[in-house]
């Protein structure tokens, strides 16, 4: 029983650092980048940005605002991080907030859902590269 206990321990111990992702001390300097819209998917069909979203993009900045771009419009405001949740949370000028529920990331790419009833269905996927357009 010992042993098993011991075993199970350094196994988690050695396991951990992968498990808790974002938790981890230098979230702020993986997530802090400027990330381009890549596709999007919606009902499991991969569809490329529409010429008016194809220089969308997110900036998160370290002193936690960011600068966004959707559809040609700009909007400035304050970011949140919310590591428990994997999600971030937008406030603009207004006090306008929407919600990102990640899905996936890495340090290059991230894919997130949109909280909002409209959108459910839609899966955003942006890159820190810039699409190449066809």
């Amino acid at each position: 029983m010992i042993l098993l206990m011991a075993l199970i321990t350094i196994f988690f111990a050695l396991l951990s650092p992968y498990l808790v992702g974002a938790n981890t001390p230098g979230w702020k300097e993986n997530l802090c980048k400027k990330w381009y819209i890549h596709h999007y998917t919606y009902m499991w069909i991969d569809y490329a940005p529409e010429e008016k979203d194809k220089d969308d993009f997110m900036l998160f900045n370290e002193d936690m605002t960011y600068v966004s771009v959707d559809e040609g419009n700009q909007s400035t405001g304050q970011w949140s991080y919310d590591a428990k949740e994997k999600s971030i949370k937008m406030f603009n000028a207004k006090g306008e907030s929407i919600k990102l529920l990640i899905k996936e990331w890495e340090t290059d790419k991230l894919v997130f859902k949109i909280e909002d009833k409209e959108l459910k269905s839609a899966v955003f996927h942006y890159s820190t590269s810039k699409r190449k357009q066809k």
